[in-house]
């Protein structure tokens, strides 16, 4: 009878501990990335100045003296463009400023009275590991 019971309680050990191991418990589904995306591509969301192309943006930012228009600051593949660029709420281009100041733009920040931060961590030729802040009139 001790063999017996014995038997029963390695059997029991034995289908509990293949029911915890199998995957029937923690299967996932096929493709858990099968949801529908909800993001869609829109067109070009802001018109830069003619014959200028956006680069690497290093920061989008809404302005927060008027929270309808973003500043954009980027790393332009040419020294004489304005890394600085300042849209309305529709994307029209409102102004540009910053050419020949920033080796590799780096941070930016637009403060709530309109004051932007713009950093640069480069080094060359005496210029750059800086951080600028122009008025909320810079550049006009």
């Amino acid at each position: 009878m001790k063999h017996v019971m014995r038997m029963a309680l390695m059997a029991g050990v034995a289908v509990g501990a293949w029911a915890v191991s199998s995957d029937r418990g923690y299967t996932q589904a096929a493709d858990p990335n099968a949801a529908p995306n909800p993001y869609k591509m829109a067109g070009q969301l802001a018109a830069a100045p003619q014959g200028r192309k956006l680069g690497a943006a290093i920061k989008v930012q809404v302005d927060h003296s008027d929270g309808k228009s973003i500043w954009v600051f980027d790393r332009c593949s040419e020294n004489s463009c304005n890394p600085i660029q300042k849209f309305d709420s529709n994307g029209k281009f409102v102004r540009g400023f910053g050419a020949n100041m920033f080796v590799q733009p780096h941070g930016f920040y637009v403060d709530k009275d309109g004051n932007v931060w713009a950093a640069d961590n480069g080094v060359r030729n005496g210029k750059g590991a800086i951080v600028v802040k122009f008025s909320p009139m810079a550049g006009c």
